[in-house]
């Protein structure tokens, strides 16, 4: 596969994109190998534990406290229409705390919230991460605070996630006993979705990434000078805890490329195109100035590549 870039003359030239096995190093195959094999190594054990997980008829104490505060009845099984209007009205409010939590968020000091979230942009993020879209249209470091990432985003990381996972469970049994309305409880699905699978999965990523270094901290922006006597402005941020469940529930960063002329607050940190696929000619063809492959979007700034590993959640990794 092919992404378009600028060359030095202003035209759109083709080069080799990340997505192309061919362009693959060892490492990047190793990778893939590594990958399968966990795959087929955890399939059956991890499987025969979800199977135990949704047709368990018990409950954890921590599940009894979670349905009395929501005022759920985790043993009454629901018919399909029951179901899914239970998870039409848990997602309904999930945009709405999400929303409300963007944009409260912008009144709070940095690093712990961040002005640059419009009501629009609030509400397209809210629709987005509640469905598990993940559509990101704006810079994290300049967008979102602390308070946002962990306990909006991240916390529609885990029911997002946790909303596909019922889905799944309940088309099984719909399959499996097709003569029976009843397809379970999404209230107990969703509970047990989050506190017997994805929480503690998401400790043991979170551990494993701590272990290679991962950045984990609640700082904020602090400039060092490199040792070609330039400055970078580094940001903090929970980035351990935030990739563990953001890879687990499929994120996949998409976010259109910042232009010449975006603002940018976080004071000398550039983005850069990390899918060449994204810059498409619609996008380059309304006036922005060309610029050289590779190249920062912001050539008149002396700033890093830093942002280039960030997943967009407003912290440098």
């Amino acid at each position: 596969m092919l992404g378009i870039a600028f060359g030095s003359t202003g035209r759109l030239t083709k080069e080799s994109s990340i997505n192309d096995p061919q362009h693959w190093a060892t490492a990047a195959w190793l990778q893939l190998i590594v990958v399968v094999l966990v795959v087929v190594i955890l399939h059956v054990p991890l499987g025969n534990y979800m199977a135990r997980v949704y047709s368990d008829t018990g409950h954890w104490r921590v599940e009894r406290l979670i349905y009395r505060l929501i005022g759920a009845q985790p043993d009454k099984r629901q018919r399909s229409s029951s179901y899914d209007f239970s998870l039409l009205a848990f997602s309904a409010v999930s945009v709405l705390f999400l929303y409300g939590l963007l944009l409260a968020q912008t009144r709070l000091p940095e690093p712990w919230g961040h002005k640059g979230m419009t009501p629009a942009l609030a509400f397209n993020t809210a629709i987005s991460f509640v469905t598990n879209t993940s559509w990101q249209n704006y810079p994290g470091e300049s967008t979102l605070g602390h308070v946002g990432l962990v306990v909006g985003l991240g916390v529609q990381a885990f029911a997002s996630c946790a909303v596909g996972m019922c889905l799944a469970a309940a088309l099984i049994r719909g399959l499996a006993q097709y003569q029976n309305e009843q397809i379970g409880n999404f209230w107990a699905d969703l509970v047990r979705s989050v506190v017997r699978v994805l929480l503690p999965l998401s400790v043991v990523v979170t551990l494993i990434l701590l272990v290679l270094g991962v950045v984990n901290n609640f700082n904020g922006a602090q400039d060092f000078s490199t040792l070609a006597d330039g400055k970078q402005t580094i940001l903090g941020g929970p980035v351990a805890t935030w990739e563990s469940i953001k890879l687990m529930s499929a994120r996949r960063r998409r976010q259109r490329p910042v232009r010449p002329g975006d603002d940018d607050a976080a004071g000398g940190i550039h983005r850069w195109i990390d899918d060449r696929e994204d810059a498409r000619v619609p996008q380059a063809a309304d006036g922005c100035a060309p610029h050289e492959a590779g190249q920062p979007l912001h050539p008149g700034a002396a700033g890093s590549n830093l942002d280039r590993n960030r997943g967009g959640d407003g912290a440098a990794g």
